[in-house]
């Protein structure tokens, strides 16, 4: 089930008829101010986990299958283009290297997700640095391995990750915590070394050192 604003069919809820659009002002899709059916495709999958961004949105199946849907202009639906948006929750296809997904968090305009072998994937706007992408255009339309800073080999596992408005944060089993993006969304210069920070954004994770000796949870 989803609610509130439904535009860009963030809500995986059905378009509005031509006629229901007259009396909308040409809204193709419908607010909802109760919880309404998300028109998921196959019945037999059981979603386990749910992730909503400013626009769009993700689910994982209790077969580690990867659903998106909503706006993709960015690229953050990982479906290879930037489609302006997509109504339907739709499976995409995550790298060879990857099994199946376990954990997503979607942001403003980009997604993370964790895979079942430790990967980190990112894909979606990249201008602050915040989906972990290796790419020069600010922007990638399919999950990319994120191995560049302190993921590059990295072999703890990731317990918790999450997707801001031009930042993200993964947490270790051992709660170390990784953030890159936006430097001022990743607790500024005094904790993030010189060496990941290019024009006041840090373009590759980096531990912050400040809580090293502190407990995260998650």
């Amino acid at each position: 089930y989803s609610l509130g604003r439904g535009g860009f069919g963030r809500l995986g809820t059905r378009k509005l008829s031509r006629f229901e659009r007259t009396l909308t002002f040409g809204r193709r899709y419908q607010n909802a101010t109760v919880p309404t059916p998300v028109l998921f495709p196959w019945k037999e999958h059981t979603v386990v986990h749910l992730s909503a961004g400013a626009k769009h949105s993700a689910a994982i199946t209790n077969d580690g299958h990867l659903f998106v849907w909503g706006q993709g202009g960015k690229g953050q639906l990982g479906m290879g283009n930037y489609s302006r948006s997509c109504d339907i929750p739709t499976q995409i296809k995550l790298p060879s290297t990857s099994d199946f997904a376990v954990l997503s968090s979607c942001g403003k305009e980009h997604t993370i997700v964790v895979t079942s072998t430790g990967e980190v994937l990112g894909f979606g706007s990249c201008c602050y640095g915040q989906s972990g992408s290796k790419s020069q255009f600010f922007q990638t339309s399919h999950p990319e391995v994120i191995s560049i800073g302190c993921l590059a080999d990295y072999k703890k596992n990731i317990l918790q990750v999450s997707a801001g408005q031009g930042h993200s944060a993964v947490v270790s089993e051992e709660s170390e915590l990784l953030m890159f993006g936006k430097m001022d969304k990743c607790g500024g210069k005094t904790y993030i070394s010189k060496m990941s920070r290019v024009r006041h954004h840090c373009l590759e994770p980096s531990r912050v050192d400040v809580l090293k000796d502190m407990l995260i949870s998650w």
